[in-house]
């Protein structure tokens, strides 16, 4: 379960002016608050290409930073690529937040009362400590980053009990770039999504 909520980080950004204006105003409190109630309401149930859960989808994408969290997995590969091939691994890797990330992250978050524990604001960063209180994980820790970006807050990283959620996903994609190509990487992203 705690990989399925690391994932959602992957968590890991593009939607509405509308969201995207309402995180601006709000603060980062907020922001998160905002995610988790966007996740905890994705359908599992519903069919593959359901209204409901593309909007969430949207939600989340607005207030995850995934354009950076794709740029920073993919380190000094990304100034090697060519805009189609990086729109198509942003792409992916939304697909993959949709697709695989947003429904078990719902299952993970579905009963359970997010307790925040406090917010800082330095300047144009800050940081959302909270945590749950899961029957088999126990408690949980989730810290969210986020920064003010074009004066709107995003999500830029997530910790569960320590573990960056950044981090994680760049070691992936680093590991796979490393054994294979960045048509490998590509590739093995298709394959994800068509057995998902």
């Amino acid at each position: 379960m705690r990989g399925a909520l690391v994932v959602l980080a992957l968590a890991a950004a593009m939607g509405t002016p509308a969201v995207a204006g309402s995180a601006a105003r709000s603060g980062p409190r907020s922001v998160v608050e905002k995610l988790v109630a966007a996740i905890r309401s994705y359908d599992s149930s519903a069919p593959r290409e359901s209204k409901h859960n593309a909007e969430i989808a949207r939600m989340a994408h607005a207030i995850l930073d995934v354009d950076r969290l794709a740029q920073g997995s993919l380190d000094g590969q990304w100034s090697k690529l060519g805009k189609p091939e990086r729109a198509t691994f942003v792409a992916l890797l939304k697909d993959l937040l949709e697709k695989i990330a947003y429904p078990k992250s719902a299952e993970f978050f579905k009963d359970l009362e997010l307790s925040i524990d406090g917010e800082e604001v330095k300047g144009n960063e800050g940081t959302v400590k909270t945590h749950v209180n899961h029957a088999e994980e126990g408690e949980v820790e989730i810290e969210f980053r986020l920064a003010r970006r074009a004066g709107a807050w995003v999500i830029s990283d997530i910790y569960l009990d320590g573990v960056s959620l950044a981090t994680n996903v760049k070691t992936q994609v680093q590991r796979v770039l490393a054994e294979e190509s960045f048509e490998g990487l590509i590739r093995r992203m298709r394959e994800k999504l068509a057995d998902s």
